[in-house]
């Protein structure tokens, strides 16, 4: 009984600067491990040809005073100093293997040609996806300080969240991985182009880190590309989907999309509302909705003063997903609020 009311009392008097605290040792922990590592570790990119480096090549190999050897070898030796290798032995089999070419194949080459040169990050070996997995805790661990300054400083800070915070930092690099894994049918969708092998990789991975709602979605999509039809299988006969997204006011200060109150209330039948939360992005989803007309209103109240927006008369068929436009909050009226 004792140790019940001791731990009771010790989770109540929690305090929200014990969170950033918390995650701003972790993330130095974090810098330095990545830090010490890397010194140890050098790191190489696939470095490719700038437009300017192309363009000296094309003219070398296009110069009338020098015979085709000349030209191939100043060409070659020009690519393979200013791709700046990662070692003699890279330099030296970069330019025996193009020396070989012919200058009409060379020059078909260019956009194509590349060298494990020198770099901080490991972008060129299997090392590459560490990199993908610090960075996604990297924007996870930023998105986390973003979040949590924010909604101490409007007074929404919920310590129930902590488990969501943390839950994060562990699943998003694993999200993240397997988006990197299945860059082809992300590219083949037309969502996102990235070279995976150079310094775009660790951007990408940060804002999927950053933005770990997002990347589930992300996920989402690649999902129905290797099972299409799934959703069929997924809503339940006679019931349906609704989804959107709130938007609020841009000059309103500490007001954001995260955690609004959205709630589906069926006009024709009387029942018991159903509620629901915005997430992180302003995203939120009713899942197996009977048949029927519904009203849907998002609430959030900030600093005493309410705002809302509302649908009326939403009519939802079975076995279809209803996805409605952006949703602006705006203020009550103060005639409106009710005492």
């Amino acid at each position: 009984m004792g140790t019940d009311s001791k731990s009771n009392h010790s989770f109540s008097s929690f305090q929200p600067w014990q969170t950033l605290m918390g995650i701003v040792v972790f993330l130095i922990l974090l810098i330095i491990i990545y830090t010490v590592w890397h010194i140890n570790v050098k790191g190489s990119q696939a470095a490719k040809l700038t437009n300017e480096d192309k363009t000296a090549v094309t003219l070398l190999l296009n110069n009338p005073q020098l015979s085709d050897s000349i030209k191939i070898e100043k060409a070659v030796n020009y690519m393979a100093q200013n791709l700046s290798p990662s070692s003699e032995k890279v330099k030296s089999d970069f330019i025996n293997e193009y020396s070989k070419f012919k200058i009409t194949d060379l020059i078909a080459a260019l956009p194509s040609i590349s060298m494990d040169s020198k770099s901080y990050f490991w972008l060129n070996t299997d090392m590459k996806y560490i990199e993908v997995i610090f960075w996604s805790i990297f924007g996870v661990l930023a998105s986390i300080l973003y979040f949590s300054s924010e909604s101490m400083r409007t007074g929404t800070f919920r310590k129930e969240e902590l488990p969501v915070y943390w839950a994060k930092i562990f699943y998003a690099p694993l999200i993240s991985l397997i988006i990197i894994f299945s860059y082809k049918l992300i590219t083949s969708s037309g969502t996102a182009v990235f070279d995976y092998t150079s310094i775009e990789i660790i951007v990408f991975s940060f804002i999927l880190g950053f933005f770990s709602g997002r990347a589930i979605e992300l996920l989402n999509k690649i999902k129905d590309v290797i099972l299409p039809g799934g959703k069929a299988e997924e809503v339940p006969a006679g019931k349906g989907i609704l989804a959107g997204k709130i938007a609020v006011p841009r000059n309103v200060d500490g007001l954001t999309s995260a955690k609004i109150k959205v709630t589906l209330t069926s006009v024709v039948n009387s029942g018991i509302p159903v509620d629901t939360e915005t997430d992180t992005d302003g995203v939120y989803c009713f899942k197996n909705i009977k048949d029927g007309v519904y009203e849907l209103k998002a609430f959030k109240n900030l600093k005493e003063v309410n705002y809302s927006a509302s649908v009326l008369n939403k009519k939802i068929s079975k076995d279809k997903s209803i996805v409605l436009e952006d949703l602006l909050l705006e203020e009550e009226k103060k005639e409106e609020l009710h005492v």
